[in-house]
C-alpha cells in the first residue's frame, strides 16, 4: 500500500491504495466518473487517467468550472474561480494550487494549509497585485464585480 493526497472540489483527502494503483483505479475505488473529472495532475503535472501513482504523490482532480480563472507565477498554478458554495475558507474570494492542498486568500495573500487551516506563508505584494489585475481583467463578469465591489477589502493594493 502507498499514500496519496486526493485533491478535490476544494476538499483534501488522505488515500491508502496499492502498489501501482493509476488514477483510474482511484476513480474505481471512490466511484467517480472520469468524465466529470477532465482535469487530471498529480503534482501539479498534468496527467491521464492511465498514470501510475507512487508514494506521497499529489492527485488532483478537477472538473471544469464555468468562470474560473488560472493564475500562474513562480511556478505554482492557482485557479480562482466566481463561487465555492461548499467551501468558504479563507474567505469567500480565494483560489486553490492545483499542485499542492494550499489555499489562497486573493483579498490578504495569505495561504493556508487546507487540510488543517493552518497558516504557510504569505505571498508577495507584488505577486497579489499581478494576480488582482488579472483577476480584474479576466473576463468573467462575477469575478470583475468581486474585485471592484470588495476593492477596499484587498490588503495589497
Amino acid at each position: 500500500m502507498i499514500s496519496i493526497t486526493l485533491l478535490r472540489i476544494g476538499k483534501v483527502q488522505e488515500l491508502q491504495v496499492e502498489n501501482g494503483s493509476t488514477v483510474r483505479d482511484v476513480f474505481s475505488l471512490l466511484k467517480l466518473s472520469e468524465e466529470k473529472f477532465p482535469g487530471i495532475y498529480i503534482n501539479g503535472e498534468r496527467r491521464n487517467p492511465d498514470a501510475t501513482l507512487e508514494e506521497s504523490d499529489i492527485l488532483g482532480l478537477f472538473f471544469p468550472i464555468r468562470g474560473e480563472v488560472t493564475l500562474k507565477r513562480n511556478g505554482q498554478i492557482w485557479r480562482a474561480h466566481k463561487a465555492d458554495p461548499d467551501d468558504q475558507f479563507p474567505s469567500d474570494f480565494h483560489a486553490h494550487n492545483i499542485a499542492a492542498p494550499e489555499t489562497l486568500n486573493l483579498y490578504t495573500g495569505v495561504v493556508y494549509d487546507a487540510r488543517n487551516r493552518k497558516y504557510l506563508k504569505k505571498l508577495p505584494k507584488k505577486v497579489m497585485q499581478d494576480f488582482f489585475h488579472r483577476l480584474s481583467e479576466c473576463g468573467v463578469d462575477e469575478i470583475q464585480q468581486k474585485c471592484s465591489i470588495n476593492k477596499e477589502r484587498f490588503e495589497f493594493l
